[in-house]
């Protein structure tokens, strides 16, 4: 995958202009990417918690449910060949919330974080009616390049987006216990699934998603 410039290099074909940069790079537009992307992700309010309730919609904003994420990230890091490095802080307010909820004899709590983890995580079958958007990959890609300072262009953040559904589809195809241990044959399978993406079932309105992510201003 080719390399995005980085903010502070000569503007080219490869770069926006130094404005739109710093729109994109800023703290504000990438927190409103963010809530976006899980937004099309997740629609929390159409859940229930274990007491009728429903979740509230800005589920993805609160500690727990981005405690979860971080930790269901680092086995994407390992399909990446990225070595993840560990923080043991989501860790620890997990089980806070597990040891609380026993504690004060609130089964229901452990269900609703049954719920959150099912929200948080891809379907667990491709049969699923739980669809991931397009929307959702596409945000996603793009605040992996613009979370560390880089400004990608749109082909980019269209490979990225591909690559990202490949990944989840192979986890979701194989279930970790049948999943090879060796780093190629694992990337076989992600490469052979964004071949089959790429053919058939890409979008064929890029320029859509990129208008409702607010990110026709990149550069292609």
């Amino acid at each position: 995958m080719s390399r995005a410039r980085k903010v502070g290099r000569k503007y080219g074909s490869c770069a926006s202009a130094p404005k739109t940069a710093q729109r994109y790079l800023s703290d504000e537009f990438r927190d409103c990417l963010r809530r976006k992307a899980y937004r099309h992700l997740i629609n929390a309010d159409f859940r229930h918690t274990a007491k009728g309730a429903r979740f509230p919609k800005d589920l993805p904003g609160t500690p727990l449910f981005e405690a979860i994420r971080q930790v269901r990230w680092y086995q994407s890091k390992i399909f990446r060949d990225e070595p993840p490095q560990y923080d043991l802080e989501p860790f620890h307010l997990i089980g806070r919330y597990v040891f609380n909820a026993i504690l004060m004899d609130q089964p229901g709590q452990l269900r609703d974080l049954a719920t959150i983890l099912e929200l948080c995580g891809p379907p667990r079958s491709l049969e699923s009616n739980k669809h991931i958007p397009w929307l959702y990959y596409s945000a996603s890609a793009a605040l992996r390049y613009l979370d560390s300072a880089v400004l990608p262009t749109k082909h980019q953040v269209l490979e990225e987006a591909i690559l990202e559904r490949a990944i989840d589809e192979v986890m979701l195809a194989c279930p970790p216990s049948g999943l090879p241990r060796e780093g190629p044959a694992i990337r076989g399978l992600v490469a052979m699934k964004i071949e089959d993406i790429t053919k058939y079932r890409s979008p064929r309105k890029w320029a859509h998603i990129f208008r409702v992510l607010d990110l026709r201003e990149l550069p292609t």
